[in-house]
């Protein structure tokens, strides 16, 4: 994915410059020609092979219709508007949503946004009709999972989410509405010339936004691009944010990376969730450098929920990578018994018999301390005093006289081994 991306980027940069420079001023042909580029760019992406297509159109509930879409990524077949290169496709069969502008500055951001709001909104009243009509099914498996990597804790069904703290409620809540929400994506072929820059514009949108109604974390569309320059959401799927227990959660953040990985990161993990097939991703093991931008903490008010929100202006760290190479989690030969213990014996709580051997056979005066790291790493879990192993298969190996250990989910621990 990293080879496709960068091939993708070089193609973008060289159209671009023939775009940019090409003598007309109409803005509806030159609105075309920036789509045309972005249709291009997604069908080079081989999503072909997993029967994703790339349109543009209007999407349909019911007998209510979008506005015109400059990019729709889809499945299956929709209805051709008579005479035009045009599709209406039901929401149930759009993946993702593309905003398609040449330039993507303060007051195209703001457009960009309440105009990707659209497909939230019906999207909204697809759920809501299907509700009704009783026929509405979901998996919460995925955003359960998402939740698991916030608070370190199982998430419980998502019929009994009301036992859940009111902050934890509705960060669930949100997880799941966005799963079910096609991807909203913004792309500005020219616009701010630094990522710092692109935060600060991007900051107008929300500024004094705090607890007011369209400004919430499932209104922003998942990826904005200006330029060279990314701000995405991290709701996973696949990149995932943090719990601060101070300013809340950390749902968003900016990127220098290659825009056009993001996409691809984004649409692939979209293709996974919606058409349960599994992706291959060559070898993943870099990860995009994201900086957290801001944070947010839901609140009650007037029996509603709302967001406060910090907004982090702290300059970038220069020389900044794009980049990180990823490791799984090196472990200590006593961290290591723990997890074979749980492996063999399940769950145990801190006074388990068991476990008051494996203390007194190593010295070891508090237990949770020592697997601090593996809770940290979502390896673990402490729920209430009872340590276990995370839903997803943990694995342990031994490399070069060192143990690591990692989760077999994304097949990113079986990669660095046999790297």
């Amino acid at each position: 994915m990293q080879v496709l991306s960068e091939l993708l980027k070089k193609m973008s940069d060289r159209e671009k410059i023939i775009l940019n420079d090409y003598p007309i001023k109409h803005a509806p042909t030159i609105g075309k020609m920036y789509e045309g580029l972005t249709k291009r760019l997604l069908n080079e992406s081989m999503l072909d092979k997993y029967g994703v297509k790339v349109v543009s159109g209007f999407i349909q509930v019911s007998d209510e219709r979008s506005g015109q879409i400059d990019c729709m990524v889809v499945i299956g077949d929709g209805s051709r508007i008579p005479h035009t290169d045009d599709f209406v496709y039901p929401i149930c069969q759009v993946l993702a949503v593309i905003e398609v502008k040449k330039n993507l500055f303060a007051t195209e951001i703001a457009e960009a946004y309440h105009h990707l709001n659209d497909t939230l909104r019906l999207s909204k009243l697809a759920l809501k009709l299907q509700e009704d009509e009783k026929t509405l099914e979901f998996s919460t498996a995925r955003p359960a999972l998402e939740y698991l990597y916030l608070f370190g804790e199982l998430a419980p069904r998502y019929e009994e989410n009301h036992v859940l703290p009111f902050h934890k409620r509705v960060i669930y809540h949100t997880l799941v509405r966005d799963s079910l929400t096609p991807l909203r994506i913004a792309i500005g072929y020219n616009g701010y010339k630094s990522e710092l820059g692109f935060r600060r514009g991007f900051g107008r949108l929300y500024d004094n936004k705090s607890n007011v109604l369209g400004y919430g974390v499932i209104n922003m569309p998942n990826l904005m691009i200006s330029d060279g320059f990314s701000i995405v959401k991290t709701t996973g799927l696949p990149y995932r944010g943090f719990w601060d227990e101070k300013a809340g959660w950390g749902w968003l953040s900016s990127s220098g990376s290659n825009p056009l990985l993001l996409i691809l990161e984004l649409l692939y993990a979209r293709i996974e969730l919606v058409l349960k097939v599994a992706v291959d991703y060559g070898s993943d093991l870099e990860d995009e450098v994201l900086y957290p931008l801001m944070l947010g903490r839901p609140v009650q008010v007037n029996s509603q929920a709302g967001w406060n929100y910090t907004f982090i202006n702290a300059p970038l760290p220069k020389g900044k990578p794009r980049s990180q190479e990823w490791t799984p989690l090196e472990v200590s030969e006593y961290q290591k018994e723990v997890l074979d213990l749980l492996h063999a014996e399940g769950e145990l709580s801190g006074d388990d018999q068991k476990l008051a051997r494996f203390k007194d056979k190593y010295s070891i005066d508090d237990v949770y301390e020592l697997v601090q790291p593996l809770l940290d790493a979502r390896l673990m879990i402490n729920s209430k005093g009872i340590l276990s192993i995370a839903p997803a298969k943990v694995l342990i190996a031994k490399v070069a006289e060192k143990w690591y250990c990692g989760s077999e989910a994304d097949g990113r621990f079986q990669q660095w081994l046999a790297r």
